[in-house]
């Protein structure tokens, strides 16, 4: 499509910044996109300016609503930021809403401390009233058995409610209040409802319906109906496969089920004794199947045992095709208990969703593991393998254009590949950055001259445990403020620092030591953020951990990415094994393709931590022989930057090229 003088122009006026030619490429390739209702999978490297770009091509004449899925608060909260700069540019007056759950944005604080979610909706359903009457909504509201809740937004429009809450009336707004903020994050929803009295989340909620940007995490993504002809916007989408996975993925626990026949044994009517049984059955089968511990199961193997405890394949239809014995004893729970109880928040119902999507889901593209690590509490998962299969679901609510952006998409064709959209418009970009500002060694050899690997042979072999230490502890020495330390997993991450510091490895390191548990919250980034910025400090942390992906590293916190070994998935996984296995049946060759994209999507997540704008400067170290044969899969924009050092080469000779780099970005 032509590109013509005045739309340029446009883009340029609503562009927060001034544009460098890489970015203004971006815009036009969005707006084109959009324009041409196409799926765009673009590729820009960290630093790059992607959310104002996007926003701008979105915003630029197109009457429609975007749809901006992130994975985090804190990038939420980015698009909220740089709709707000546009607008401080451009004098126009977008709207944005970021939407938030009730965890982060009901006005009571003694209900955000339940940490079960379903719980806190039902509590708040439940103190919703009508102005006119003081009559319990949604008693009334489910009292029409053709009624069922769902994410509709539009279900408390033209009503007049209010939460009955401790703080007293808190109204649920029918209508968008005059002085409500243009641009509504988390913290300024919580604010101006706080001053007015309005519940946030549920105008959160009716601001969705109108607004032109509407910001969501990927929760949301299964649940939005809303999207149809409008443009849908998938950020961080490097982890867009798993998410698809994970969405029509489905499991069920002894535990669940025991609690839906407590639930049906409240029950003293006939009716629901066909269903006592099935649950009894089930629970048989639960408590007694000779599965073991992590075994893949097949539709036929799980009905085959099933089978054996009385659950049989037409029983179970006869149950999904009758959900008005659900309804019925949804009806008869409300009446014994004299409460009001949220549908979905029964055990019945996660019971049938389970069986349902066991029952109707395409069997060659999902595969059943048991677990019984709960204790006593054994576990079916039935998971999907096929991203398509969410995908195609997506795409069937035909949004205007779809536009996945990542720093690390690569390789794009085979990610398109596996979410089928093979036609797309695919395209990386360079990076804005100069390129005097990034440097990656790849080291094959360590500082004793063993050669660096954390293949599975080698592993636990301690002579090149320790030299890894010297190494890693001689490179953090010559880098002025930040380096963080990635390890492919918490055990040899564990298990190589027990060893660092046996040997009294660490003692050698001149810097601050942090270092990143399962359990890590946001602390102990702010601790050796803080000292970062002061002196030197390190932070060890783990590939697919909390800090290699979401959390940037600018400046003096990042001055240096040091990634131990290659993190590739553990083969001797059984849902990995089914992974690979299901994509080569598909396609000769697309299984080991798989495994190495995940395994190099994860490094290049990891290193593009450090450098986020377009001014900011770091290195990278690779430590392990194995990149030297792998250095096209690390990230486009580092290519001609990227250098192995020879196994000959002295150690002196590395640390001067270090001192070499960071004296000429800091005179």
């Amino acid at each position: 499509m032509a590109f013509t003088k005045g739309q340029l122009e446009l883009l340029k006026s609503i562009f927060p910044y001034d544009p460098y030619p890489p970015q203004t490429e971006y815009m036009k390739d969005v707006f084109s996109i959009i324009k041409n209702n196409k799926i765009g999978l673009l590729e820009a490297p960290s630093g790059f300016g992607k959310t104002s770009a996007l926003l701008t091509a979105a915003l630029s004449g197109f009457p429609y609503q975007t749809y901006y899925y992130s994975r985090t608060h804190a990038q939420m909260k980015q698009v909220a930021q740089e709709l707000d700069r546009i607008n401080k540019k451009s004098g126009n007056s977008f709207s944005c809403v970021v939407r938030g759950s009730r965890n982060q944005l009901c006005l009571d604080n003694d209900l955000k401390k339940i940490r079960d979610y379903r719980i806190i909706a039902e509590i708040c359903y439940s103190r919703i009233k009508y102005t006119r009457n003081n009559k319990d909504f949604f008693e009334e509201f489910y009292s029409k058995a053709e009624n069922t809740l769902n994410e509709n937004e539009e279900l408390f429009l033209g009503r007049n409610l209010y939460c009955d809450s401790k703080f007293g009336k808190i109204n649920i707004p029918s209508s968008i209040p005059d002085d409500v903020p243009l641009v509504s994050d988390i913290e300024s929803l919580k604010k101006f409802g706080l001053k007015h009295k309005i519940c946030p989340y549920f105008l959160s909620r009716l601001l969705a319906q109108s607004f032109d940007v509407v910001v969501g995490s990927y929760k949301y993504l299964f649940f939005d109906n809303f999207y149809q002809d409008q443009i849908m916007v998938l950020d961080e989408a490097h982890n867009i496969e798993q998410i698809c996975k994970d969405g029509v993925s489905f499991t069920l626990s002894q535990s669940t089920v025991n609690q839906a026949l407590d639930e049906i044994n409240e029950i003293e009517s006939s009716w629901a004794s066909e269903l006592q049984d099935l649950l009894v059955n089930l629970l048989m089968f639960f408590k007694h199947t000779e599965f073991k511990d992590g075994e893949l199961l097949s539709s036929s193997q799980f009905l085959t045992e099933l089978d054996k405890f009385g659950v049989y394949l037409e029983h179970l239809r006869d149950f999904l095709n009758d959900w008005q014995i659900i309804q019925n004893c949804w009806s008869e729970l409300k009446k014994i208990r004299k409460k009001f109880i949220l549908l979905e928040n029964l055990k019945i119902v996660w019971v049938y969703r389970f069986l349902y999507n066991f029952v109707y889901s395409a069997e060659e593209s999902y595969r059943g593991i048991w677990s019984i690590r709960g204790k006593n509490n054994p576990t079916i998962a039935w998971f999907c393998l096929d991203s398509q299969v969410a995908f195609d679901q997506i795409r069937a609510r035909t949004p205007k254009a779809i536009i996945l952006t990542s720093g690390t998409l690569s390789p794009q064709e085979r990610i398109a590949q596996r979410l089928g959209v093979e036609a797309s418009f695919i395209k990386s970009y360079p990076a804005i950055f100069p390129e005097e500002n990034i440097q990656i060694l790849v080291l094959t050899k360590g500082l004793k001259g063993n050669t660096l690997t954390t293949s599975y042979r080698e592993r636990s072999n301690q002579d090149i445990i320790i030299d890894y230490g010297k190494t890693v502890v001689k490179i953090i020495n010559n880098v002025p403020n930040g380096s963080v330390v990635f390890f492919p997993s918490y055990f040899l991450m564990d298990n190589m620092l027990g060893l660092w510091n046996k040997k009294e490895i660490l003692n050698d390191l001149e810097a601050e030591i942090f270092i990143e548990s399962k359990g890590s919250g946001s602390n102990i980034l702010e601790l050796y953020n803080e000292a970062a910025t002061k002196k030197r400090a390190a932070l060890f942390a783990v590939i697919r951990g909390k800090l290699s992906e979401g959390q940037n590293f600018p400046d003096e916190i990042g001055r240096a990415v040091i990634i131990v070994g290659i993190p590739y998935p553990n083969i001797q996984d059984p849902k990995l094994q089914a992974q690979r296995e299901y994509y080569e049946r598909k396609k000769k060759g697309m299984g080991s393709n798989w495994y190495y994209d995940e395994t190099f999507n994860a490094v290049n997540q990891a290193i593009g931590r450090a450098w986020r704008h377009k001014d900011d400067y770091a290195m990278g170290f690779l430590l392990d022989y194995r990149y030297r044969s792998n250095l096209n899969k690390l990230p486009f924009w580092s290519t001609k930057k990227t250098s192995v050092i020879e196994p000959y080469t002295p150690f002196s000779t590395i640390e001067k090229i270090i001192q070499n780099f960071f004296e000429k970005r800091e005179n």
